[in-house]
């Protein structure tokens, strides 16, 4: 095969077909379809339909590039009850150009997969089908069916440009997911909804998104939804990320959808520059349950966070809807500035034009009879000049546009979590400090 990889080519087809089989390493290879349009299959696809609810144990992709295909670049989960497989990892996957994703794992049940990591790969130009016979088209890396997994140092981007609710990396019927330092930008939709960074959609538990990079993607910045009257969205934990200019076509840079229950969000630090002309207006937190009247958010809190927009953006918004039914949603020990505009919060269908206002009409931002919260300029270094890392194993030196002045009011203001609600806020911080830095903890995801 000469220096290079051996690149392995099918018009219509599987590149690589598994069948109720595992116990194999694929590495150094490249699959290449004739193009999205044209094939109808996945690149890698692992398939289980066993009987007997049987875990195949140990699949190896490393070093491999799919491209082209007309479903996922690679596909790996089950279609018989709970078989599935078990023991999965993916290291320096590229998948590029294929019609319904990069990179997906999915089950008959939830949970049904078991140990899966996913590190050091990219998912991107996986543009989507807007006719797709899937739920979802267009993604770049997505975790479905899965107990116990791991999505970390991987770069989605481009992806969804013709697709149908799409995201960059995300799970879903799921268990004990971590997705941590990823950078996942300029992802898109066809439909108004979705085409966004990083999701926990329906089903997720007991897992975490942290130390990610969120940037100008048409959709959520950080997606927790779960379009169902039931409590089998609880226990997730979103923390120390940070979101810039998301949502340029949708919502709110962090969006809650539907019945999310017993959930911390704390320490993220969101920016939310103009829109392009035309474009709504979003939130940087934005709380919705259309279509699913009867769910509501419970146990939900939302701490220690940097919210700042610009030009008349609402720092909060949350539909009367929703607030109806909710149950413990607070916000404590934010802080809410916007830049060259009047302030806004909009409640439940009231506006509030000042935090005193919203804390005194509502009641968030308070800790008993304290007043906790802020609405000062949070004197980020260069909030806005983020731009693109292209390289999640540099993501806390490449990005110090988002680390707090020296002179920053909210350096030591944080909420002490762990003493006042028993919140473990984890080791780090996304710059890799140890938390707390000088016996206090900060506000946002520098503790400085």
């Amino acid at each position: 095969y000469g220096t290079g990889r051996a690149k392995i080519i099918d018009a219509d087809g599987v590149g690589l077909y598994a069948h109720n089989t595992a116990g194999l390493v694929i590495s150094q290879l490249i699959f290449e379809g004739y193009g999205a349009d044209y094939n109808k299959a996945d690149g890698i696809l692992f398939y289980n339909d066993l009987p007997g609810n049987v875990k195949l144990a140990f699949v190896r992709i490393q070093n491999v590039e799919t491209a082209k295909f007309g479903r996922y670049g690679v596909a790996i989960g089950g279609a018989n009850v709970a078989s599935g497989f078990r023991d999965v990892r993916i290291s320096n996957l590229w998948t590029h150009d294929n019609g319904d994703g990069g990179l997906l794992t999915y089950g008959k049940r939830k949970n049904v997969n078991q140990n899966v990591y996913v590190g050091y790969s990219r998912a991107f130009a996986n543009d989507g089908h807007a006719l797709s016979t899937l739920p979802s088209s267009g993604n770049g890396i997505v975790l479905g069916s899965v107990d116990g997994g791991t999505i970390e140092r991987c770069l989605a981007y481009g992806n969804g440009t013709t697709g149908k609710i799409p995201n960059g990396v995300w799970a879903y019927d799921s268990n004990n997911i971590v997705i941590q330092y990823n950078e996942s930008y300029g992802n898109r939709s066809v439909r108004p909804v979705d085409g966004g960074g990083f999701a926990l959609d329906r089903n997720v538990t007991n897992s975490v998104m942290q130390y990610n990079y969120s940037h100008d993607n048409e959709g959520v910045g950080y997606l927790l939804t779960h379009p169902v009257n039931d409590d089998n969205h609880a226990g997730n934990r979103v923390r120390f990320n940070v979101s810039q200019n998301d949502a340029r076509d949708n919502r709110g840079a962090i969006r809650i959808y539907g019945r999310v229950i017993d959930t911390e969000i704390h320490n993220n630090t969101i920016y939310l520059g103009a829109v392009p002309a035309g474009k709504p207006k979003p939130a940087a937190v934005f709380f919705n349950n259309a279509r699913v009247p009867s769910a509501y958010p419970e146990r939900l809190h939302i701490r220690n966070n940097i919210f700042r927009t610009d030009r008349g953006m609402p720092v909060v918004f949350a539909a009367a809807s929703v607030l109806r039914g909710a149950r413990d949603l607070r916000f404590e020990g934010n802080s809410y500035y916007s830049g060259g505009a009047t302030w806004q919060v909009n409640w439940g269908g009231t506006n509030y034009f000042s935090l005193a206002a919203w804390r005194t009409g509502t009641g968030q931002e308070k800790l008993g009879t304290q007043s906790v919260g802020s609405d000062v300029d949070p004197k980020l270094t260069n909030g806005g000049g983020g731009g693109t890392i292209a390289n999640p194993t540099s993501l806390s030196s490449g990005l110090p546009a988002y680390r707090l002045q020296a002179t920053s009011p909210l350096v030591n203001m944080g909420l002490n979590l762990p003493a006042l609600f028993s919140v473990d806020p984890g080791p780090r911080d996304f710059y890799g400090n140890t938390l707390p830095q000088s016996g206090a903890y900060d506000v946002g995801a520098h503790d400085r």
